[in-house]
């Protein structure tokens, strides 16, 4: 109640915030605004009036605008202006404050400074003088102890260079005798280890060809045991047909005869009961109804029995010819043996007729004019292609596709043991000339290399044997044995196949050009066969294996080749060649009372000794020799062989180029004053400058660090 009045009904106002949505305070400037809308004369009905706050307080503390109910405008107006100029003053005062302060400050941090560098150069002044004097004093000090090591080290150094020597000499004859006695000791164990692998080794070689001799001669009689066995089943069975055919026979001629009686008895009969009209003579003749005598019968000697008799030995004759006639058929119509022949001969000791044959390996070249597709028994080239092929060759090592039109595979040992005493063979077949693109082909994938023989067939084929084909016969055969290395010597079996008239082989040598073959060192043994076109197979049969006989008895020895490490050849040889002969000289030296020898010298030697392995082992004739059988090597036949490119050229040129690193350079020129002390200093900087470009990449340096 106002007045003793009622209320009146009054807008209400809306509230307004005094801070923004970031938490600024704007409620001046609101304010502001707010009275600009306001008219000069106040409204009685204003209840409400805005109140500030009184200090500034962050915006998370600040508390919204409550509006209060107030009488005046004015009054709202002179706070807020109050409330701004206190804010106005602050800022001023703050600024005027830290403008004064700062000052202050500054002067007293340049004080600080100007008072630490005057304390620094106090201090630096004061402390020289003092360091510098305390420095001379130590300096003096050292110098004269240095001077007294040096001279005690001098001293000392003389005494013990008097006593080093002393000592050294005599350890070193110490030493010496201890070696000389090792190495004599070692050298007498290897040795009698030696003499007694050796002597093993010859008595389990003498002991082995007994028992495998034994174990022959055992498996021989059972197998002819086997053999005779069969053989008497077969004409057991042979003999009961016969002699069924026989009783066949004799049971006919019975039954005739008995008929006969039976007819003659039956004619009897009906004859009159009386004596007979004829003599015995008259009715004999009558009854055998024969022209002959009856005196005749009578009187012969030669009885039934003996005609039977006569008969079976001439049917056993007969069966035993076609028995043997059919066996020398089918042996002459199998391929020949080649390991049970080897076996035999082995066992007969015909393989040393000539020379000792060391290996069990048999790689042989069969030449013929001409191809040979299809098997003919009429054709002898054919029946020894026949003869001597296998029918499964896929095991072999293929031969190149660019040369299968020239060589074909025809066998190769079927057996893969580790048995020393197996016998590994290899045959091929070569047809018509080689070319001289084929004959690189050929060494270049080494179809020759370890060949032991060729087989040589020498056929016209209906030809004249006149220049032309002698020529051709020639150079076919050059370059076959061109074609594989020189070394060894192999030798060739000419198998002359003929119609008619053969040539002598004095003859067929001196055409072919023999002589001259083994002037080059290509052919060791030459023989020459003749084998008629039109003959029988048993005997081509024998004529075949006569000539393989010839061939194994005839192989060359195999050139005796060791298998080392070439890290252990190079030390073997440097050790033999170098070292010892050095330290021999060394001691010789010393009991001369001589200075040891000049490092030119001792350069000079190693380096003559890598000239010397580089030599040996890069020797050009070692492309010559004919070693090993690749194809032993690729079946795994042959483990302790070399490999196939050992001797080649490409293998010859690196390792020229490995040996090649281990020479050293010469040294420095010999001292200028000649004493051992200064060339001691040259070669310690000449093993320095060699440690700095290649540390440690040599052999060389590897013995300087031992």
């Amino acid at each position: 109640v106002v007045n003793g009045s009622p209320l009146t009904n009054r807008p209400l106002h809306e509230p307004l915030s005094s801070f923004d949505a970031n938490g600024r305070y704007i409620g001046l400037p609101n304010l502001v605004q707010m009275l600009q809308n306001t008219p000069d004369t106040p409204e009685p009905e204003s209840p409400y009036e805005i109140h500030e706050p009184a200090i500034n307080l962050p915006p998370e503390q600040r508390s919204p605008v409550v509006q209060q109910p107030t009488d005046d405008p004015r009054v709202i107006l002179n706070k807020a202006m109050e409330s701004a100029s206190l804010d106005l003053v602050e800022e001023a005062v703050d600024e005027l404050v830290k403008d004064v302060c700062g000052d202050a400050i500054r002067q007293v941090d340049l004080e600080h400074q100007l008072s630490k560098a005057f304390a620094d150069k106090f201090i630096n002044d004061s402390l020289t003088i003092m360091v510098k004097e305390i420095a001379k004093e130590c300096i003096e000090k050292e110098v004269e102890i240095k001077r007294r090591k040096i001279a005690v080290a001098e001293s000392r150094a003389r005494m013990s260079v008097v006593v080093m020597n002393e000592i050294i000499r005599d350890f070193m004859k110490t030493e010496l005798v201890i070696v000389a006695r090792d190495t004599k000791r070692a050298i007498g164990q290897q040795m009698k280890a030696q003499s007694f692998a050796k002597m093993s080794a010859v008595i389990m070689r003498e002991m082995l060809e007994d028992v495998m001799y034994e174990q022959c001669q055992e498996i021989a009689l059972t197998t002819r045991k086997e053999v005779v066995r069969q053989k008497k089943a077969l004409l057991r069975k042979k003999a009961e047909v016969l002699r069924r055919n026989q009783m066949r026979k004799y049971f006919q001629s019975w039954s005739k005869e008995y008929h006969t009686r039976v007819h003659i008895r039956n004619i009897l009969r009906k004859l009159p009961a009386k004596s007979p009209m004829l003599t015995v003579k008259q009715q004999l003749d009558k009854l055998l109804s024969s022209n002959d005598s009856t005196a005749n019968v009578l009187t012969s000697p030669i009885s039934y029995k003996s005609i039977l008799k006569e008969r079976e030995e001439l049917q056993k004759r007969l069966t035993d010819m076609a028995n043997e006639k059919e066996m020398k058929r089918l042996r002459a119509m199998q391929p020949v043996n080649l390991t049970r022949l080897h076996k035999e001969l082995t066992a007969s000791r015909l393989m040393s007729t000539k020379r000792s044959y060391s290996n069990n390996c048999m790689k042989l070249i069969v030449s013929f004019p001409s191809r040979v597709e299809h098997f003919s028994l009429g054709n002898s080239e054919s029946l020894i292609k026949f003869k001597l092929r296998t029918e499964n060759t896929d095991h072999c090592l293929p031969i190149p596709a660019e040369l299968r039109g020239k060589f074909e595979q025809l066998s190769e040992t079927q057996q893969r043991s580790t048995q020393t005493l197996d016998f590994k063979y290899d045959i091929k077949a070569c047809y018509g000339v080689l070319s001289t693109n084929e004959r690189r082909k050929v060494q270049q994938h080494h179809l020759l290399l370890g060949i032991t023989g060729i087989f040589f067939t020498l056929h016209s084929n209906g030809q004249a044997r006149d220049k032309m084909f002698w020529s051709n016969c020639r150079t076919r055969l050059g370059q076959l044995l061109r074609s594989k290395p020189p070394v060894p010597g192999i030798p060739l079996l000419i198998m002359n196949i003929s119609t008619g008239s053969s040539d002598e082989q004095s003859n067929i040598e001196e055409h072919l050009g023999i002589a001259e073959l083994r002037e080059e060192g290509l052919l060791s043994d030459c023989v020459v066969y003749l084998q008629q076109e039109q003959t029988d197979s048993d005997e081509f049969h024998k004529q075949l294996v006569h000539s393989l006989v010839w061939l194994m008895s005839h192989s060359p020895e195999t050139p005796t080749i060791e298998k080392e490490t070439l890290k252990g050849f190079v030390e073997k040889e440097i050790l033999k060649n170098f070292t010892i002969p050095l330290y021999e000289e060394t001691a010789l030296r010393k009991e001369a009372l001589l200075q040891p020898q000049c490092p030119e010298v001792i350069v000079d030697l190693y380096n003559s000794v890598i000239d010397y392995v580089i030599a040996v082992v890069t020797n050009l004739k070692l492309k010559d020799i004919s070693l090993p059988i690749p194809e032993f090597i690729a079946t795994g036949g042959l483990t302790d062989s070399p490999p196939v490119s050992w001797n080649s050229t490409e293998t010859r040129e690196r390792l020229y180029s490995i040996l090649g690193k281990l020479k050293l350079p010469m040294p420095f020129s010999p001292a200028t004053d000649g004493t051992w002390h200064s060339e001691y200093i040259l070669c310690l900087d000449y093993i320095n400058i060699l440690l700095e470009e290649e540390p440690l990449k040599t052999f060389g340096f590897a013995l300087i660090n031992r």
